[in-house]
């Protein structure tokens, strides 16, 4: 009896160890105000063995999908777990992933969701491009195997463009250029893999060119200007004697511009290095080619004068026409013999055109295609309620809407505010204030103004968009001061406006969002959030909880006008991702309440992934033990 006595008593302190519960960091004193340092995290209790059993039970279950992209999605994220344990497994579902994908695109095209608008109004609701199945694989190849990806990036190229040529005359399906899409795949390469990113840039050169390219060379010039420059010579060369659109394409670069020299059939505003500078040799090889192609087609086409039909409101002689005048004036004023060559062409191009066309080339000519004379922030606005004047009484509430959702940043608000007030329609006043206030309230939340973050936040309307705000509020108290308290007051507000809301998508990102952060201080009040968000999506009919953005659409009667925001912290992955790095099996049995199959393989990958890549992280160095014999100080 006193032997077992004895041994229980032994064996309390381990037994009280055993029952104690995890200590949470909410439980501990809150740091000093001045401090950043966070509570170290819980130990993730979890075996790599464990996570790649569950990969494999997802892609068992990913079999039963109905939804191809769906199924693309999960065999996809756990191809990419698997890679650097299970090579060939891995690459055998990338493999199974890409053709069905490929299959998916030959049957759907390019597809896109339309989001219900206003039931009274003349105009349709936001149109969501959807991606394509392909590229979501190709880009989680490229960070296993660039060759292999520059592989299957070749191939979705040459299946793009045998669609768009079968499905030409076909209703109902969409085929964007294949140029389009290597070059937003290239630009998603740049930072991890310049070299791939290059090499699949180069693939688009077999393409007509798209607003893409200029944009993807600024954007390689960002870091490494030699190289931009390289690939715009062999850009130029490729181009040299296709198609006035795609030398057209390429002119901003060499002078250092935001817009082409001349109207092209799909534009947008170049986004320029801030420290980017023209170049003369380039500028004199871009007006060398584009002289000698005007030559060529000028000829051709006073041979056989097209009709005077725009392509996209433009026709090629009045395209050619404008590009001249532009280089007359940016390149020929400093080169007589060039300038003599380009008045040449312009006579012969000007016999081409209509008065009328050629009015529309000199105001084309006029414009300010560096965008180094736009108005100032604060002077946009007004400029803007200037063009709203203008326009007719029936489209004035779109002017004036667009004026204060796109140009008002740099006006007060309290103008502001008398500027919504002259909209027609209170629906439409009530939408553009709540992204006045959203915006600004973001704004001041970054620069440290976490008190007037708030007053804006409780401005905000809708619930998606006041907890995507408080949610910032409370992440950048944490990250300047480790301001526990006031993360709490505005997570416990967001969950209690969350309850008190109808089962929608935004009260179900509300509290992922709010369990997500939770995890970073208080991963058990994070799991109870957590399962909260579970039982709210499990309410839902297929919700979309993957977008890493917040949408707004304001829609009056006979218009439209929509804005967007990134939220990664409010989607189903990160939510799981974050939590399952505290606390794994607790978060896996949430994952496991989910009832939709395809949304609990997301949330469960996202787990192993918080696991793998735990599993990943090099051990710190041990410090050596001091050598025999000699006595440490």
């Amino acid at each position: 009896m006193t032997s077992r006595l004895a041994r229980t008593l032994r064996s309390l302190p381990l037994l009280a160890l055993c029952l104690r519960p995890a200590a949470a960091p909410a439980q501990t004193a809150p740091a000093p105000a001045r401090t950043k340092a966070r509570p170290e995290a819980p130990k993730v209790f979890c075996e790599p063995s464990r996570a790649v059993a569950l990969v494999r039970e997802q892609l068992s279950e990913a079999k039963a999908l109905g939804d191809p992209t769906g199924r693309i999605g999960v065999m996809t994220r756990a191809a990419d777990l698997l890679w650097r344990d299970e090579r060939a497994e891995a690459r055998a579902v990338f493999a199974e992933a890409f053709e069905l994908a490929s299959r998916h695109y030959r049957e759907r095209g390019d597809e896109m969701r339309r989001e219900p608008g206003r039931a009274d109004s003349r105009v349709p609701g936001l149109g969501v491009q959807l991606p394509d199945q392909r590229f979501v694989v190709l880009r989680a190849v490229a960070r296993r195997d660039a060759a292999w990806a520059r592989e299957l990036a070749a191939r979705a190229a040459e299946e793009t463009r045998e669609e768009a040529k079968k499905n030409a005359e076909a209703a109902g399906k969409r085929n964007r250029p294949a140029g389009e899409k290597l070059l937003s795949f290239a630009e998603s390469l740049l930072e991890s893999d310049a070299p791939t990113a290059l090499a699949v840039a180069r693939q688009t050169f077999a393409e007509p060119a798209t607003m893409y390219l200029p944009r993807f060379l600024y954007k390689v010039a960002e870091s490494d200007r030699a190289a931009a420059d390289a690939l715009f010579k062999e850009a130029l060369a490729a181009y040299a004697d296709r198609d006035v659109d795609s030398l057209l394409q390429l002119s901003a670069y060499p002078f250092a511009l935001t817009s082409t020299v001349a109207p092209v059939t799909q534009s947008a505003s170049a986004p320029r290095p801030a420290a980017f500078a023209a170049d003369a040799e380039l500028q004199r090889l871009y007006v060398n080619t584009f002289l000698n192609f005007a030559g060529r087609r000028l000829a051709a086409l006073a041979e056989q004068p097209p009709a005077d039909t725009p392509r996209s409101g433009v026709t090629e002689p009045e395209a050619i026409y404008t590009a001249l005048k532009v280089l007359g004036a940016l390149y020929g004023q400093r080169r007589p013999a060039a300038l003599e060559r380009i008045s040449a062409l312009e006579g012969q191009a000007v016999t081409l055109l209509s008065p009328a066309r050629q009015r529309s080339a000199a105001a084309y000519a006029q414009r300010d295609l560096e965008g180094r004379n736009r108005p100032r922030r604060e002077d946009a606005f007004e400029a803007s309620l200037e063009q709203a004047e203008r326009a007719p009484a029936e489209r004035r509430d779109m002017h004036l809407a667009s004026a204060i959702m796109h140009a008002s940043d740099g006006a007060p608000l309290e103008k502001v505010e008398a500027t919504a007030e002259r909209l027609q329609e209170a629906e439409v006043r009530r939408q553009v204030l709540d992204w006045v206030y959203f915006r600004r309230g973001h704004t001041a939340a970054y620069a440290g103004e976490l008190d007037e973050a708030r007053r804006l936040a409780d401005r905000v309307g809708s619930l998606e968009g006041r907890a995507l705000l408080l949610l910032n509020i409370a992440a950048e108290g944490l990250r300047r001061s480790d301001d526990r308290q006031r993360a709490e007051g505005l997570l416990t507000e967001v969950v209690a406006a969350a309850r008190k809301a109808p089962d929608t998508v935004s009260k179900a990102r509300a509290l992922l969002g709010v369990a997500r952060l939770y995890g970073s201080f208080d991963y058990l009040r994070g799991l109870a959030v957590l399962g909260e968000a579970v039982g709210a999506v499990n309410r839902l009919n297929d919700p979309d909880l993957a977008s890493a953005s917040f949408r707004v659409a304001v829609q009056g009667k006979n218009f439209s006008t929509f804005g967007g925001w990134p939220m990664p912290g409010l989607t189903l992955e990160s939510s799981f991702g974050e939590l399952g790095a505290r606390d794994f099996e607790a978060t896996l049995s949430a994952a496991r309440q989910l009832g939709d199959r395809r949304l609990r393989a997301t949330a469960v990958l996202a787990l192993a992934a918080a696991c793998l890549a735990d599993a990943e992280k090099p051990e710190p160095p041990k410090r050596p033990a001091p050598a025999r014999g000699v006595r440490k100080r």
